[in-house]
């Protein structure tokens, strides 16, 4: 959802309610299936490890749009369903989705920052591949049409 001062913000409406002063403003844990936490399952003390969890479980599906629930928590690698998918990219988000809160991220900063880190190596890439190409092409203009020509 985008807010009025252009903020993104990820909600899940698979859990959303509205609000109604007359009704009882207890709640139920609900969770999406495939987009929450192992532990939330079996407990309700969820730290910031659970939401890096469902951060993972929501990139690697706008990736992939993959059923998130039918892995049943055993995601498979990303590059297993987008076999061009840059591999610490992948990485990445494996930890972000471990099983075991303990292996995954303890900040959001630290997800921030390997991703940062992926996005700088593909422009890396895209920039090296482009000087490349654009340097064959002058190899092969200067075969066809010699020095003369450039």
């Amino acid at each position: 959802m985008l807010t009025y001062n252009g903020d993104l913000k990820v909600i899940d409406f698979g859990v959303a309610r509205y609000f109604a002063p007359s009704k009882s403003p207890r709640t139920f844990t609900m969770v999406s299936p495939g987009f929450a936490p192992p532990e939330k399952y079996n407990r309700f003390d969820c730290d910031l490890r659970g939401d890096i969890y469902s951060l993972g479980a929501t990139l690697y599906w706008c990736l992939t749009q993959a059923n998130m629930a039918k892995f049943n928590f055993n995601v498979p690698p990303l590059r297993k369903l987008k076999p061009n998918a840059n591999h610490w990219l992948e990485a990445v988000l494996a930890k972000c989705m471990e099983y075991a809160p303990e292996r995954r991220y303890s900040s959001v900063a630290q997800v921030r920052d390997e991703l940062v880190s992926v996005r700088k190596e593909l422009q890396g890439r895209e920039e090296r591949a482009t000087e490349k190409s654009s340097n064959i092409l002058e190899q092969l203009y200067r075969q066809k049409y010699g020095d003369s020509h450039s």
